[in-house]
C-alpha cells in the first residue's frame, strides 16, 4: 500500500481502512469526492483494488456530483449577510452595544448579532458558532429520546457535538456516544433526524447491509428521499467533509 493506507485507482488516492467486518464499504465524501472503503482485515490490496475498479463508474458519478455541488462563501459575520439554521435563510443584522455579545431571532428571517464595538471577526464568529452549537443541541436532544424509546434502546446515548472533518455524524456503540457534526445545524429538522435514526440504528445493525437497510425502511419510510436531499445541500466553504 502507498502510503499505509492508500491505494492509489486510476489516478484517484482510495484511504483503505481494515476493519474486523466480512463484507467490503464503499463511499465517497464531499466537498471534493474523497473515496474511502473499508475493508475486512485479511483482504489483500489487489482484492481491494479490483473491488474498487468494479464500481468505478458509481465513484466517477459520486465525485463529479460532489465537485460541482454549491458553496457557501466565507462568513464575515457582517449585516445584510445570510446565514443558515435548519434550513432556514436568516439575514443577519449586527449591532454594535455595550456589554457581552448574544444572538437573537427577529421575526422569521433575521438574526440579530449583537456585538461590542470594534468587536473582531473570530470574536463574532466564536459567538455564531457558540448559539448555533446550542441550537442544535436543544433540537437534536428530542430526537434523540424520541427515537431511543422508539428503536427500544436501552442502553443510555449521550449526545455530543464538533466540528469534524469526515461525517456528518457517528456513533460508538460501546460507549453510547453520538457525535453530531454543528454544520448539521444548517440542514433542514428531518435532516437531523434522518442522521439521529441512521446513527441510532447501529445499535442493531452494524455496517449498511440489507439488514440496515430493511430497518430503515421500517423506522423512517421516506429515508432515502431525505438523504438524498441531504447530499444535495449546499456546503460549507470550509473544507471539510461528510
Amino acid at each position: 500500500m502507498t502510503p499505509a493506507n492508500q491505494l492509489t485507482v486510476r489516478g484517484v488516492p482510495v484511504e483503505v481502512v481494515r476493519k474486523d467486518i466480512k463484507n467490503l464499504h464503499l463511499g465517497v465524501y464531499p466537498p471534493q469526492g474523497r473515496v474511502r472503503v473499508a475493508v475486512p482485515a485479511s483482504m489483500p490490496d489487489d482484492a481491494v483494488r479490483a473491488a474498487v475498479v468494479s464500481r468505478w463508474a458509481w465513484v466517477v458519478r459520486q465525485r463529479t456530483r460532489y465537485q460541482h455541488t454549491p458553496r457557501q462563501t466565507p462568513r464575515e459575520y457582517v449585516s445584510g449577510e445570510s446565514h443558515y439554521l435548519f434550513g432556514r435563510r436568516y439575514r443577519l443584522r449586527v449591532d454594535a452595544v455595550a456589554g457581552h455579545g448574544s444572538i437573537t431571532t427577529k421575526g422569521k428571517a433575521t438574526l440579530v448579532m449583537s456585538v461590542p464595538e470594534g468587536s473582531t471577526l473570530e470574536y463574532r464568529r466564536q459567538l455564531m458558532d457558540r448559539w448555533v452549537r446550542q441550537q442544535l443541541a436543544e433540537a437534536t436532544q428530542p430526537l434523540l429520546d424520541k427515537w431511543a424509546t422508539t428503536m427500544g434502546l436501552t442502553q443510555p446515548v449521550s449526545l455530543h457535538l464538533r466540528r469534524m472533518r469526515t461525517r456528518w455524524a457517528t456513533v460508538n456503540e460501546h460507549t453510547g456516544r453520538l457525535t453530531m457534526n454543528t454544520e448539521v445545524a444548517r440542514q433542514p429538522l428531518e435532516s437531523i433526524e434522518l442522521l439521529v435514526v441512521h446513527e441510532l440504528g447501529h445499535f442493531h445493525t452494524r455496517g449498511h447491509g440489507e439488514a440496515w437497510i430493511a430497518q430503515m425502511d421500517r423506522w423512517l419510510p421516506n429515508w432515502r428521499d431525505r438523504q438524498a436531499r441531504l447530499d444535495a445541500s449546499m456546503l460549507s466553504h470550509e473544507a471539510w467533509h461528510c
